[in-house]
């Protein structure tokens, strides 16, 4: 052979040897950072694609009277959702689909054109409805349950019980001062997913239950409740009144009993709880804890006389009157009659800070 082409030729195999020796070093190197070096991070990519987490929702609490008489459940409701990488011959799914459930054909070939493994397509489907579906067993249709906020007797303590939003978490009045305990803990399960998307249940996998939330039970008595909203239904009516507020509590206990807002010029979706939330001078019932201050002190006995200025005192730079002139009347008077005035010179006898005590014991202010 010619010593020129034999030299090339051994040029050309010793080029080929490092080729291949790169090569094979390449391979080796992504052998090991996929076994070794970046294994954490290529496993939770396959357990990505080949797992998914599938939460699983608590039942939310409910909420009871005092005698257990449940204002606040759940109901189960069904929705249908649609797999469209399982719709082989759109013209005959939409069909078939639409003979079980009325649906605009343009509107639902629209949303099988979206694609993807997962499309909720309406919520609130009957039972018979969802019977129906199994029975034709249309390739691409799923559905799924879930839960929502019912209350039982519609409008009775609305303003009192609040509400929830789409997801079940409370927005307003009980549901939302006591939402933590209502909602619960999710629980959860994880499916297999094979190459093509579809998912299966895997018992190797680790499952956690829910755990429901916690029933609230109120003080509230729901046979008092309804009289008295009718009672204030009735007022309101008779006196034309932009607002009125109602609350029967248990002068033993300080339970709330009944409590009853309206108002013709709030939004019946969202009725606010005046009695809570509104601010207003406590007026004559205040009369009570001067009264209650006096006698704790033992300054004061029912008999005592005190004279009401005839209707009209003047005090501290200020004119107090009472609806009604007296003369002399007993504490035990002063309270029946509701005197401002000899209220005043009780208030003047216990002493301000005496008061601001037994104000403050009273629960006002904290």
């Amino acid at each position: 052979m010619d010593p020129q082409r034999l030299t090339l030729a051994r040029r050309r195999q010793a080029w080929l040897y490092v080729i291949l020796l790169l090569f094979g070093a390449r391979l080796a190197w992504a052998f090991v950072d996929i076994q070794a070096l970046s294994h954490s991070r290529y496993l939770e990519v396959a357990q990505k694609q080949q797992k998914k987490r599938i939460e699983i929702p608590p039942e939310r609490g409910i909420i009871e009277d005092r005698n257990g008489v449940p204002l606040a459940v759940n109901r189960e409701q069904y929705a249908i959702y649609l797999v469209p990488r399982h719709i082989a011959d759109v013209d005959r799914f939409v069909e078939r689909f639409t003979e079980v459930v009325p649906f605009d054909e343009a509107v639902l070939r629209a949303r099988v054109a979206e694609g993807g493994w997962y499309l909720r397509l309406v919520k609130g489907v009957t039972r018979e409805t969802v019977r129906k579906l199994e029975e034709a067993d249309i390739d691409g249709v799923g559905i799924e349950s879930y839960q929502v906020r019912h209350y039982p007797y519609g409008k009775l303590a609305d303003d009192l019980l609040g509400r929830v939003d789409v997801d079940n978490v409370g927005i307003e009045g009980i549901e939302l001062f006591y939402d933590e305990a209502l909602r619960g803990t999710p629980g959860f399960t994880v499916h297999q997913r094979d190459a093509l998307g579809k998912e299966y249940p895997n018992f190797t996998y680790p499952v956690q239950a829910p755990v429901d939330g916690q029933t609230v039970r109120l003080t509230i008595d729901l046979g008092l409740q309804e009289i008295v909203e009718d009672a204030l239904d009735s007022a309101m009516e008779r006196t034309q009144a932009r607002k009125g507020s109602v609350v029967v509590v248990d002068p033993r206990t300080g339970e709330v009993l009944a409590m009853a807002n309206r108002s013709p010029e709030e939004n019946p979706a969202s009725p606010r709880n005046y009695a809570v939330i509104d601010q207003f001078e406590p007026g004559s019932t205040f009369k009570l804890v001067t009264l209650a201050g006096l006698y704790e002190e033992g300054d004061t006995a029912p008999t005592d006389s005190l004279f009401c200025e005839n209707g009209t005192w003047r005090w501290n730079g200020r004119t107090l009157r009472d609806v009604h002139p007296y003369g002399y009347l007993t504490v035990e008077q002063v309270i029946e009659e509701s005197s401002n005035i000899c209220a005043a010179k009780l208030a003047e006898r216990l002493g301000e800070e005496d008061l601001y005590e037994f104000t403050r014991r009273f629960g006002f202010g904290l």
